[in-house]
């Protein structure tokens, strides 16, 4: 007996709408996951199938589990999809790929009730593996890597010395980068373990042993990558095939192995099947018959606001200013600080900004460099608080000393303050502050929400205005000199960065 296709029917109809609703998230992962360089989510496309594929495969127990709409779920749903426009119009780009799969596992639950959600929610929850948002464990194993193959390289008798991350061998140097910090290796054991508890019915007990052992198996597989190429450039003094060519896929071919043996130890775990846990090839008991219709079109409407927010937003949010360009900002009323042509290695970089001003301002012996960049709406890439934004410009050097500083009273301002090093010893005080749609903001991430939440209606007007001035031996004058200028001149500029566009 084949089991009743209506519950299935509206948890695939609520996938595909989920997808077009929030087709702004879903095509950029499709992005990410076939980015060239970017190689640690191209797994993303299986994983994908696999989640839809998983979902086919508990068609019998969705339909014996599904019971009347849950109206908390459905609401959960609206405001997720809400909160995935506020994540979408910031920029957030990991909190919105993180949002979506959680709105349409609420509105499945919501059509369908809460038992099926739970019969859905592996199914659903496999996507995060296909997602970015295991970034932060990269430097812990980048350091795991770095001590295990000095571990290694002392038992081998390799003779090394460790700076940070490079490891220097007497025939060269290797960089232990990110992308050897073996996240990819991670993932993908981490989601091979789990579907194998999955397809097995396994315990919680055991599923969580084959997750820990599938991790410390991938982990250790790039330790040992990581050191069989610095042993390769030992032994041939740096000319190795695996040195000068290609080691990525020698990376894979040797986890290949790392499984087989995952498989081989997983079988000799102790087995056992979740209590209570319905045969998937069972018929379903007889239920009353019942449209499934009025639960799906709720669920629908439940995800509106992701459909709002999602196509037409990624449509305007593409729009630049038409033809704002460059332009130099003035300080109406300003007599004691004289402007100078900006010059210096100072330039921050804002990708986009429908208007940029870079100025240079003089009072006596004190220099303060302005810079200020408007954008009349943002858009991944092209934001005012982004990976790619950086007030600080392109140089190489790093910040000391970050704290938020109340330079005026009336009316209230607060700037960050950071002081800059930059790699030829050179030192500057750096202060800088966000405008959104007229609000003052020294919290980055709160700049960005409140653009978010205020991009919802009509798009506000967001900008930066940073100032600059070196610090000769002495970061204190440097910071008279910037509080000065403040007083004078920065209510005026921040009203004539919110002009831009007018």
């Amino acid at each position: 007996m084949t089991a009743p296709r209506g519950p299935l029917a509206v948890a695939l109809a609520l996938i595909a709408f989920a997808t077009a609703a929030f087709w702004p998230s879903v095509a950029a992962l499709a992005e990410l996951w076939s980015h060239p360089e970017r190689r640690t989510y191209q797994h993303g496309y299986l994983i994908a199938a696999i989640a839809l594929w998983l979902v086919w495969r508990e068609r019998a127990r969705l339909a014996a589990a599904a019971g009347p709409a849950n109206p908390a779920m459905l609401v959960l749903a609206a405001l997720g999809g809400i909160a995935w426009g506020i994540a979408w119009n910031a920029g957030l780009q990991v909190l919105h790929f993180v949002i979506w799969p959680a709105v349409l596992w609420c509105a499945l639950a919501g059509a369908l009730g809460l038992r099926a959600g739970r019969v859905l929610s592996l199914p659903v929850g496999f996507l995060y593996f296909a997602m970015p948002v295991w970034e932060a464990l990269m430097p812990t194993l980048q350091s795991a890597t770095v001590l295990a193959n000095q571990v290694l390289g002392s038992i081998a008798g390799v003779p090394m010395l460790i700076q940070d991350t490079y490891v220097h061998i007497p025939e060269g140097t290797f960089e232990i980068a990110g992308g050897c910090s073996g996240l990819n290796y991670l993932i993908v054991g981490l989601a091979i373990a789990t579907l194998l508890g999955e397809l097995n019915r396994d315990t919680p007990g055991r599923r969580l042993l084959l997750i820990l052992l599938g991790g410390a198996m991938a982990i250790a597989s790039n330790w040992l990558r990581v050191f069989i190429i610095i042993y390769a450039g030992h032994v041939s003094d740096m000319t190795h095939y695996l040195v000068r060519v290609d080691h990525y896929n020698f990376g894979w071919v040797l986890y290949a192995f790392v499984l087989a043996a995952f498989f081989l130890i997983a079988r000799r775990l102790p087995a056992g099947a979740a209590a209570g846990d319905e045969d998937a090839g069972q018929a379903p008991p007889p239920r009353r018959s019942r449209s499934a219709m009025p639960a799906a079109a709720a669920a629908a409407m439940a995800l509106g606001p992701g459909l709002v927010f999602g196509p037409a937003w990624l449509a305007r949010g593409d729009a630049e200013g038409a033809g704002l360009g460059v332009r130099a900002l003035e300080i109406p009323g300003q007599q004691q600080w004289r402007t100078l042509p900006a010059g210096g290695d100072w330039v921050p970089v804002f990708p986009g900004a429908d208007a940029e001003s870079l100025v240079e301002y003089t009072n006596g012996d004190a220099y303060v460099t302005v810079y200020t960049a408007s954008y009349l709406r943002q858009a991944q890439g092209r934001e005012l608080v982004g990976h790619d934004s950086r007030v600080e410009g392109a140089g190489p050097g790093r910040f000391h000393g970050w704290n938020r500083r109340r330079v005026m009273n009336e009316p209230p301002l607060e700037v960050l303050e950071a002081e800059w090093r930059d790699a030829g010893g050179g030192r500057a005080l750096l202060w800088w502050t966000y405008q959104v749609g007229g609000r003052q903001f020294a919290r980055p991430l709160a700049a960005q929400l409140w653009y978010g939440v205020a991009a919802l209606g009509t798009a506000p007007v967001s900008s930066i205005v940073a100032l600059r001035t070196p610090c000769a031996g002495d970061c204190d004058r440097a910071r008279s000199a910037m509080e000065q200028f403040a007083s004078d001149a920065l209510p005026q500029l921040l009203a004539a960065a919110a002009a831009t566009g007018e």
